[in-house]
């Protein structure tokens, strides 16, 4: 897929959310500041431009979800990999 090591740290990350992130209908979410506190040297604008690199190469899939264990009605972005 040639990534870039930026590309490439995020997918491995998202490769081993599984194991923690609450699943909402097939779609792990992951809070933003979540990935950026456990990735310290990726920054806001490297993450979108990643996770839209990931998308168009159709290794992941994103959508809003709604999580009922979390208080208020706020919909946070679900990620799932791809097969």
């Amino acid at each position: 897929y040639h990534l870039s090591h930026t590309q490439t740290d995020l997918m491995a990350y998202l490769v081993n959310v599984i194991s923690w992130a609450i699943c909402i209908d097939g779609y792990y979410v992951i809070l933003t500041n979540k990935i950026l506190s456990d990735l310290p040297t990726m920054r806001l604008k490297t993450l979108e431009a990643s996770l839209k690199a990931l998308k168009d190469l159709g290794l992941i899939e994103c959508k809003m979800v709604e999580v009922p264990q979390w208080k208020g009605k706020f919909k946070y972005r679900g990620m799932k990999l791809t097969s």
